[in-house]
């Protein structure tokens, strides 16, 4: 209620043009996921068949804004820890506590040859975090405790963002829900898998819980690609026909004093409007 209406009315404006960007023609069957409302809807034949809470990149890792084809999921996915959380969070853990990668069920590997590394045969004191990722990789296995959950879908992409679930699912009860370094955390990952896999024959909803279960990473193709569009609208009209408006989180809107203005150039070419940050989680 506190919000003047020429806000509104700009508001308003940048999501039209947000909109317009798009494809006129959405396709049969998509995701959209909209960032700054904290969710994600699947449509199939038209309809929205699901409406799924999403956890989206914190304010200093914004999820960027892009289109691509989910091809593929993950059950039981490890965490290929990416090089900004290798530097700026791994490396001084683990100079902190020797301990780190054991109870984080964390492997190191040789970043030149792939081949696995004894961290106890090195000596992170002299590791320096200009050329950790230079010498190293790290890998998080399955578990309970894999940032990824059950369960990963992937639409390669760029900024190598993806959907996957998390073990912190009590955060899907915020109302904010900025917590990810880029990705999209999706509720109830697991059922989403089991219907995007409802015409995989061999892959009952038995079968995949078993499979994570076993705790082995298996790939499994859709046998089609569904489109994602990782959007950021601040304002739409709902089914019922009322206006919705929510926080410019990510400040693009260009309506407040402290937010960056939105790119005309780049809103109207749509597709990748705000990108830079890659998904770190």
């Amino acid at each position: 209620m506190n919000v003047s209406v020429e806000r509104r009315v700009a508001q308003v404006d940048v999501n039209l043009a947000r909109w317009q960007a798009l494809p006129e023609d959405l396709g049969d069957r998509y995701f959209l996921v909209n960032a700054a409302g904290f969710f994600v809807d699947l449509v199939e034949g038209g309809r929205r068949v699901g409406r799924y809470r999403a956890i989206v990149g914190r304010r200093d890792r914004p999820t960027p804004v892009f289109v691509a084809d989910m091809t593929y999921l993950a059950l039981a996915p490890s965490w290929e820890v990416p090089p900004g959380i290798a530097r700026d969070d791994v490396l001084p853990r683990v100079k902190s506590e020797p301990r780190y990668l054991a109870d984080n069920n964390m492997r190191v590997f040789d970043a030149a040859t792939g081949s696995p590394v004894d961290p106890g045969s090195v000596d992170w004191s002299e590791v320096s975090s200009f050329e950790v990722n230079g010498r190293f990789r790290f890998r998080e296995d399955p578990g309970p405790r894999n940032p990824l959950g059950q369960v990963k879908f992937v639409f390669p992409n760029r900024h190598n963002v993806y959907m996957h679930d998390t073990p912190a699912r009590q955060l899907f009860d915020q109302s904010v829900r900025t917590f990810s370094s880029g990705c999209i955390r999706v509720e109830s990952a697991l059922d989403l898998a089991v219907h995007l896999l409802e015409s995989v024959p061999g892959w009952p909803r038995a079968r995949i819980e078993e499979a994570v279960a076993l705790g082995v990473e298996r790939r499994i193709d859709l046998p089609a690609p569904y489109r994602v569009y990782v959007q950021y609208f601040t304002a739409w009209v709902d089914e019922a026909g009322i206006p919705q408006f929510r926080d410019d989180i990510y400040g693009r809107d260009g309506t407040g004093e402290s937010e960056r203005a939105t790119r005309p150039e780049l809103a109207a070419a749509g597709l990748d409007a705000f990108g830079g940050a890659t998904c770190l989680d």
